[in-house]
């Protein structure tokens, strides 16, 4: 598993490609187009709301297109892991799609 940077992450810089906003309003918040968990759903937008969004132009597009063909991600995975390479910026997350890829920091969602 790959090792964190001993940055300290309790106010992190927050860069989040504009798919991901989607993404994870999509995905914590509807089901057949109901919402399901609005309290959840609303810390989302509050803690995006808090970031610094990128928008997908060509370089970064073309980052993600080399990141998904080297490391077998979907279109929406390269564009996050892409924006944090072309950030210059470690990925924290706790999608194992990621857990193995380089500039990484992976927290299993089973760690408590």
């Amino acid at each position: 598993m790959p090792q964190c940077s001993k940055k300290n992450y309790s106010r992190p810089i927050l860069n989040n490609p504009t798919i991901l906003l989607s993404q994870l309003w999509c995905n914590t918040s509807y089901t057949n187009g109901f919402v399901e968990n609005k309290a959840e759903a609303n810390k989302i937008i509050t803690i995006t709301k808090q970031s610094q969004v990128i928008a997908l132009d060509t370089s970064l597009a073309l980052l993600a297109a080399n990141k998904a063909s080297q490391y077998q991600l979907s279109v929406a995975d390269a564009l996050i892991y892409a924006t944090a390479q072309f950030k210059g910026a470690e990925l924290l997350t706790s999608d194992n799609h990621f857990s193995n890829l380089p500039g990484v920091c992976y927290f299993s969602k089973e760690a408590k």
